[in-house]
Formats: structure tokens, C-alpha cells, sequence
């Protein structure tokens, strides 16, 4: 599954419209027809169940209220509370509003406490994937209110406070059993504690254009899931040795880190590789040789400096030759010379490469170089 970020999503909504000439409006409507199927489904289609829409002013809140319009005219019982004043509601959410004053559908405004009904269903249309930093005071209330409501909740795209790159809150984001999100799911669903807020993550397409019809910067990101992972096993024959197994060049620890090298091994070799070669600083290499009994080591001269530098490029590139795949960092440090290092290997090594902790600082605030790999 591809994810994206909150700038790429941006992007991918912006390309549809302006180059693909889909308007915003229809959009917009198909978001709120995919929205109202899925909470119909959690109302166990109960007409006379209220449903409670939070909106903000954003295209979230617009695709509530489209939401709200598309089960109103099915004749579901449905309102809206609008967390700021009508006059503050973006151009693309605007249409939906007005149609939703013109059939009625009972609107309150502002702190949550006008809030008069009691929800079987509260659909969080707050804030988007354009959350960028703290909840604002004001909308701290209202989601601490969504969250104590007992009810399901339904969020749009994304649970409202949720950080769409990093999965982080501050201070609070909503909790959702369901998180209906469009065109491609976001980074920030799947890292740290966000899959718990987010619950279910359905992605629906609602006519945004693929990834793939458009160009789109920063990093490719990719979900990483079980089935990629058996893909990549072999069956174990009768006759295959170690070497056939698969063989693994180990690039990692420092002084004071010579842990992550060597848990870094064990973990190649639990995990199906049959050899493993763990370059190491010289003066090291004594505790490399202790712990890693099971894996070969490669110690290199440094010089009692305790590191891994630039100059050793040439006898680890040696190496890589020998080895089917390369974990590249876990403990490697951030001495500029092995920061030099790590660049020159990620762009010399033409095989499997897995970069890890130290080996993606040198990355920092330049992520987009990882998308000129291959491997």
C-alpha cells in the first residue's frame, strides 16, 4: 500500500483539479457519498438513530457536510454542529453548506456545549491532513468531548489532532473507531500510537488520480506488510547450505555501540540468512569476535579510533560483492568522515540495501535522495 504525506496529499488533490480538470465540487461529493455508506453501516442503518457531524472549515468539514446532505435526503436523522461561524467556512465546503440550510438539517454553532441531541454516531469532520503543530485552545474542548461521548466514531481522512506526517498529537487527537481516508492512506496512521486512534482504515477512492499518473515530490512511501514478507522466503531444500541461504553484510556499531551491531546480526540470522558478515572497527573486534558466535566479522583498521570512516570504503565494497543483501547504520555513529562513508555506499551498492538509525542521519531534511535507489 502507498502512503503519503500531508504535502503530497495536498498535491495529489491539487493536480486532480487543476491539471485533470475534476472539480473540487465532485470531489467533494464523492467523499460525502463514501462517507454516509460507511456510517449508515455503523448505525446498523437505523433511520431514526442520530448522527452527529463535527465540522470544521476546511474540505474535512466539507466533506461532512456532503456527508451529512447525501443520508438527510435517504432519511437519516442527522445534524451538524459548525465549530466556528458560517462566514469562516473555505469556498469548497461552501455549496454542501448552503444545500444542507436549505433542507433544514438542524445546524448549531460554536462551543460544543450547543450541542442539544444526544449522537448514536459522531462523524469528526474537525481537521484534516493539513494539521500542522498544536490543536488550537478552542477545539481541545471539543475533542475531549467527542472522546468521552461512549459513541462510535467515524473520522474523516484522518482523526482530527493527529499529525498526518508523524503520527504524533499534542495535545490531544480524536479517538476513532474508523478512519475513512481518500486516495492513498497517510504516513502518520501507521507510526508510534496512531493506529490505535485511527482504528479501522478504510482508503476509498473518491476520483483522485493515482500516484502513478502524477508527479508528485518527496519520499515514496511504501506500507511494509506480512505478505510482502513471504514473498521474499524461500522454501529450505535438502541439499542448500548456508551460503544459498542468503548472505548478509552487516555494516554497523562504534565504540559505545557495538550492541546494535551485534543484535543486528542475530536478527539477520533469526530471520532466515544462512551467513552474515559484520564489519567492525579493529579495536573492537575482540568483543564482535565474543558475541557474535555464530556470524563471521570483517575487522578493519581504524586507528584505536573506535569507528568506521570514508577510508574504509574500498575493503567494504570488497565485501558487498560477496553478500546477497546489506544492512547499512544501526550504531555506526555520526562522525562526519562515516557520514561520508554511508552516502558513498548507498550510492555505490547496487543490491539490497537497508538503512537503519545512523545510516539515515545523513538523510536529514534530504529524503528525497532515497527515492534515487532502485533497490
Amino acid at each position: 500500500m502507498r502512503l503519503v504525506t500531508s504535502e503530497q496529499a495536498i498535491a495529489i488533490d491539487n493536480e486532480t483539479i487543476n491539471t485533470f480538470n475534476i472539480s473540487s465540487k465532485i470531489l467533494m461529493g464523492n467523499a460525502g457519498k463514501k462517507i454516509a455508506n460507511k456510517a449508515k453501516e455503523m448505525v446498523g442503518y437505523k433511520f431514526n438513530l442520530p448522527i452527529l457531524f463535527i465540522c470544521g472549515k476546511g474540505n474535512n468539514g466539507g466533506d461532512g457536510f456532503a456527508a451529512a446532505l447525501q443520508l438527510h435526503e435517504e432519511g437519516y436523522s442527522v445534524f451538524i454542529h459548525f465549530v466556528i461561524q458560517k462566514k469562516d467556512l473555505e469556498s469548497n465546503g461552501r455549496y454542501f453548506y448552503k444545500e444542507c440550510i436549505k433542507t433544514s438539517i438542524e445546524i448549531t454553532y460554536g462551543l460544543i456545549h450547543n450541542v442539544k441531541n444526544e449522537p448514536g454516531l459522531i462523524v469528526d469532520g474537525l481537521i484534516g491532513v493539513g494539521l500542522q503543530g498544536v490543536v488550537r485552545d478552542e477545539i481541545v474542548p471539543i475533542i475531549n468531548w467527542i472522546n468521552k461521548s461512549y459513541v462510535q466514531v467515524l473520522s474523516i481522512d484522518i482523526p482530527s489532532g493527529l499529525d498526518c506526517n508523524t503520527g504524533v498529537f499534542n495535545p490531544v487527537c480524536v479517538n476513532a473507531d474508523v478512519t475513512i481516508t481518500f486516495g492513498n492512506a497517510k504516513v502518520g496512521m501507521f507510526l508510534r500510537l496512531s493506529p490505535e486512534y485511527c482504528g479501522e482504515i478504510l482508503v476509498e477512492d473518491i476520483g483522485l488520480k493515482s500516484l502513478e499518473e502524477l508527479n508528485i515530490k518527496g519520499l515514496k512511501w511504501k506500507l511494509f506488510n506480512e505478505n510482502i514478507i513471504r514473498d521474499y522466503y524461500k522454501v529450505i531444500h535438502k541439499d542448500m547450505n548456508k551460503y544459498s541461504a542468503g548472505k548478509v553484510l552487516i555494516i554497523a556499531g562504534s565504540r559505545g555501540m557495538t550492541g546494535a551491531a551485534v543484535l543486528a546480526t542475530y536478527g539477520a540470522l533469526r530471520s532466515g540468512a544462512g551467513a552474515t558478515v559484520t564489519v567492525n572497527p579493529q579495536s573492537l573486534n575482540e568483543i564482535y569476535e565474543q558475541l557474535i558466535i555464530e556470524g563471521m566479522t570483517l575487522p578493519l583498521d581504524d586507528n584505536k579510533s573506535g569507528i568506521i570512516t570514508d577510508k574504509h570504503y574500498d575493503s567494504i565494497m570488497e565485501k558487498v560483492y560477496w553478500a546477497d543483501s546489506v544492512l547499512l547504520g544501526p550504531g555506526l555513529g555520526r562522525d562526519v568522515s562515516t557520514q561520508k562513508l554511508i552516502m558513498k555506499l548507498f550510492k555505490n551498492i547496487k543490491k539490497p540495501l537497508v538503512l537503519d538509525a545512523d545510516g539515515l542521519f545523513p538523510f536529514l531534511n534530504k529524503f528525497d535522495l532515497l527515492n534515487e535507489r532502485e533497490y
